[in-house]
């Protein structure tokens, strides 16, 4: 057997957080759900929670992303957005999660887009995606 080769890349520190919105009528919710300082985002993603007897409710995912926070260089938080279809009484909630990690040694962001809203704008950031590794050079 030959000597220890050099570490690659890969991920330490994977942890999972989620949190949801009030389950209520609002029409529209928007909820993003952050990694520990240090750490940032592999990927994410949000679904819609309606109340088990409320199925008549038409509520829609409209984007789900990671988020870059001004002044920082990779993603640290996950912001999804949802609405209802057509205004309405019933209760639902929106739930997103992130997975995050603290070392993501050979990956890099990769490109994301800017959604612009009255008020406020989302950079968003797209997820960190594996190096390119030479043909036959994955550890077996």
């Amino acid at each position: 057997m030959g000597p220890q080769g050099p570490t690659g890349p890969g991920f330490t520190g994977i942890e999972r957080i989620s949190d949801a919105s009030p389950l209520d009528s609002a029409d529209v919710k928007t909820l993003d759900v952050g990694c520990p300082a240090g750490n940032v985002v592999l990927t994410g993603g949000a679904r819609v929670a309606t109340h088990t007897f409320q199925t008549s409710a038409t509520v829609f995912l409209n984007w789900s992303a990671p988020l870059v926070i001004t002044g920082e260089t990779a993603p640290t938080r996950w912001v999804a957005r949802a609405g209802e279809a057509t205004v309405s009484d019933l209760d639902w909630s929106l739930v997103v999660w992130v997975w995050c990690v603290d070392d993501p040694r050979g990956y890099a962001a990769r490109p994301g887009a800017v959604i612009t809203e009255p008020h406020r704008t989302w950079m968003l950031e797209g997820i960190l995606s594996a190096p390119v590794m030479p043909p036959n050079s994955m550890p077996s």
